[in-house]
């Protein structure tokens, strides 16, 4: 969930400051007992309802791993663990500081074993309106991540859907403006150049892919 403030004086929305993470948990599949779960944990905080691109997902053992979104440049890019309906105090995956650099994300794929792709704006360079995106593959069970090599002048703000065949997560990336391709990235490699290039793909110059099927 993300939250917004409401100011009667002048009817506006505003946005808020976040100090905590929280997330709406409901029985399924009846979708009632509605309840709020809360972590702090690793000093995360921010929203988790994401932006076309899915943020929560459930792992082999049955846990939720939930990559926490953040509605500006304030906060890093986590993704926590949610075990029986409430979040794991001691588990937090900070994605900056393993990357060691400032980023932002809208969502994220999980591909299974722990492993997962994480869609990233470096937010240094500019938020998540601009073409200042990147892919970092992580590694949850074991605390890892690394940037792969994929093009600079990304937008991936929209993106909406990669497809795992076999042991390869494949994604069509295209530079705005520019050509592009279809990655098939090994989800066995944790080296940054650890994919094939496929099928060329063409971009205009206010054009790009949100996705592969």
């Amino acid at each position: 969930m993300a939250k917004r403030t409401y100011n009667p004086d002048t009817d506006t929305q505003e946005q808020v400051d976040y100090n905590s993470v929280e997330t709406l948990v409901v029985d399924y599949p009846s979708l009632t007992n509605p309840r709020l779960i809360s972590t702090t944990a690793g000093g995360a905080k921010g929203a988790t309802n994401g932006y076309r691109t899915s943020v929560a997902y459930k792992d082999e053992q049955g846990d939720v791993y939930q990559i926490i979104t953040v509605p500006d440049n304030s906060y890093d890019t986590h993704i926590l663990k949610i075990t029986d309906g409430a979040y794991d105090e001691d588990y937090s995956f900070n994605l900056s500081e393993l990357l060691g650099k400032n980023t932002i994300s809208n969502g994220w794929f999980y591909v299974g074993d722990g492993i997962g792709y994480v869609l990233f704006a470096q937010s240094d360079l500019g938020g998540t309106s601009d073409a200042v995106w990147s892919v970092a593959r992580v590694d949850l069970y074991n605390g890892t991540a690394v940037e792969l090599d994929v093009p600079d002048n990304l937008w991936l703000q929209q993106y909406q859907n990669s497809i795992l065949v076999d042991d390869k997560f494949c994604m069509a990336l295209g530079p705005k403006g520019g050509e592009g391709h279809i990655y098939m990235f090994d989800v066995n490699s944790a080296e940054p150049d650890g994919f094939t290039v496929g099928t060329t793909l063409e971009a205009g110059a206010d054009s790009y892919y949100i996705g592969i099927y």
